[in-house]
């Protein structure tokens, strides 16, 4: 059985995959959509030895690109919570996107995390279609409750934006085009689909910790169990332990 570090090399076989930080031993990863995976794609499935994929993406976008398991991790369960529940924003301001999904999707993104949680020590990877939003939401909420740094979050997710490929970049050109956006619009949808900045994802975090006490309880309040949340701590727990007898 073979693990990505976190620090995955710099043109992965899938897109944005890597294994989540600061929480080893659980064995947690990230990635775009595992469609059109290739050869190469479908070894580094094989290598994580998945028990679980969490697909976020809606069902239309699940029709017309699957996920390729068969042949990689044909075994794993596949698990699927879309997390909009309608059309995917197209030009929507990225903060307001995060805030909307935080506000009015707090059952399906607690699902979310709780699935990982119940996974994270046998194997586990979320993602969405670029690994970027939907995904960063979903781990940045996990990696919150587990204890890390919002440091080590926002450095995480700051890659995200720049690990897309330039097929998918050129795809989210077209679309851009195709919707007759320019100027404010444009830049708006460009950042939204192509970008990862940290503020983004800092402001949620600090969103919830301001209207619901901590991260800890959003996900408790959405039904993420005691014993999910004690799952996830469990590496930094140890390692203090550690630490302070030491």
């Amino acid at each position: 059985m073979t693990s990505l570090p976190a620090q995955a090399q710099e043109s992965p076989p899938i897109a944005n995959l890597r294994a989540l930080p600061a929480i080893s031993p659980l064995r947690v990863f990230r990635s775009a959509a595992l469609h059109r995976l290739g050869a190469a794609g479908r070894e580094a499935l094989t290598n994580l030895d998945l028990a679980a994929v969490i697909d976020l993406r809606e069902l239309g976008e699940i029709m017309d690109a699957p996920d390729e398991l068969e042949g990689s991790c044909a075994s794993a369960a596949w698990i699927s919570i879309p997390l909009y529940q309608g059309p995917v924003p197209l030009s929507t301001p990225i903060d307001r996107v995060y805030r909307d999904l935080l506000e009015r999707r707090q059952p399906q993104l607690c699902a979310a995390v709780s699935a990982l949680a119940r996974y994270a020590a046998s194997g586990v990877l979320v993602h969405c279609k670029a690994g970027k939003d939907r995904t960063g939401l979903v781990v940045g909420l996990s990696l919150a409750a587990a204890g890390v740094s919002r440091d080590i979050i926002a450095t995480d997710y700051a890659r995200s934006g720049s690990a897309l490929p330039p097929e998918y970049r050129e795809h989210v050109t077209a679309m851009v085009q195709a919707a007759g956006l320019d100027g404010a619009e444009a830049a708006t949808a460009h950042e939204l689909h192509l970008e990862s900045p940290p503020a983004a994802l800092l402001s949620a975090l600090d969103f919830v910790d301001t209207t619901y006490g901590s991260v800890s309880e959003y996900l408790h309040a959405g039904g993420v169990t005691a014993a999910e949340l004690d799952a996830l701590a469990t590496p930094l727990t140890e390692r203090s332990v550690q630490e302070s007898t030491s």
